[in-house]
């Protein structure tokens, strides 16, 4: 198993693993290894086992290269169905490829689910991704969500709904496009002549003139500024005297709390 892992081509080495079935202890080695050394899509089936475990981008992108993503998609779907093994990050994962993956199949599992947890946000990236796919599938579905979503694509869309609507046959697809394109309605795009020439010109398109800056020469700096109390003299701050009237400050004198603790002991009677 080792060996068929190590090279990639020797895609005999890994047929030769299912040809003899029971003699390879499987339960005994990790997910990963073997399916990122399988090569054909009738592979995974042989195999027999889930992504349980082994659940991660860089085990189910070298799948998707390995076996297509014809062949992936059903392994997507089952761990998406298993309950009771998959976790929050693998669901979180499978609808991640599930939406990248250029195939009908894989965007109509997203749409089959739409309801589900997860699924809503993964559904417009695909749709922007593949907008033909998403317009031909997303009429298939009654969900509430499906409608929004693809009342949104065919309003973004025009000119693709309007050539998928003329492919699609007569029926409840085609005519959920229609009805939104006809709803649809733009009012066209007025001459540049009728508008004012702040929206044809706005301010930010037009170069300005440079204005030089004024500068005045010898201004004499301002005072000083002093906190004064409402009777006129200068409030007392930590650290500095009351100041008088005159505005003219001195620090004070500073003293350790240990010598002030010092002399009001001397001062108690």
């Amino acid at each position: 198993m080792v060996a068929a892992y190590l090279a990639p081509t020797r895609e005999d080495w890994v047929e030769d693993l299912w040809a003899r079935p029971g003699e390879i202890p499987f339960d005994h080695i990790r997910g990963w290894p073997v399916f990122c050394a399988l090569g054909r899509p009738h592979q995974p089936a042989a195999y027999g086992r889930r992504f349980a475990g082994a659940m991660d981008r860089e085990t189910v992108a070298t799948l998707v290269h390995g076996i297509g993503p014809e062949a992936v998609v059903p392994m997507l779907v089952e761990e998406l169905d298993g309950r009771y093994w998959r976790t929050t990050d693998d669901v979180r994962l499978a609808v991640e490829f599930l939406a990248a993956l250029p195939l009908d199949e894989a965007f109509q599992v997203l749409v089959d689910r739409i309801g589900e947890p997860g699924f809503v946000p993964a559904l417009p990236a695909a749709a922007r991704r593949f907008p033909n796919r998403a317009m031909r599938l997303l009429p298939g579905s009654d969900a509430p969500q499906a409608a929004e979503l693809l009342s949104v694509h065919v309003r973004a869309n025009p000119g693709i709904a309007e050539e998928v609507a003329g492919n699609l046959p007569d029926g409840d697809a085609r005519a959920k496009i229609r009805e939104i394109l006809a709803a649809n309605t733009r009012v066209p795009s007025a001459p540049a002549a009728d508008l004012p020439p702040l929206l044809t010109e706005p301010p930010w398109t037009r170069a300005r003139a440079k204005v030089k800056p004024v500068v005045v020469k010898d201004l004499p700096a301002p005072p000083p500024a002093h906190a004064r109390s409402r009777g006129g003299r200068g409030s007392a701050t930590p650290g500095r005297r009351a100041c008088p009237a005159s505005g003219t400050c001195a620090p004070a004198t500073w003293t350790s709390p240990s010598s002030r603790r010092t002399s009001r002991r001397a001062e108690t009677p």
